[in-house]
């Protein structure tokens, strides 16, 4: 499954992001939405 995360606090995006991928998903992300 893809995802698209917005999370403006860049630390937690990347942690955020991180942790789905380790999951298995496919993450997009963008530090404004």
């Amino acid at each position: 499954m893809k995802l698209l995360l917005a999370e403006d606090t860049k630390d937690l995006n990347r942690a955020v992001s991180a942790i789905l991928a380790h999951d298995g998903f496919e993450v997009d992300s963008t530090f404004d939405g």
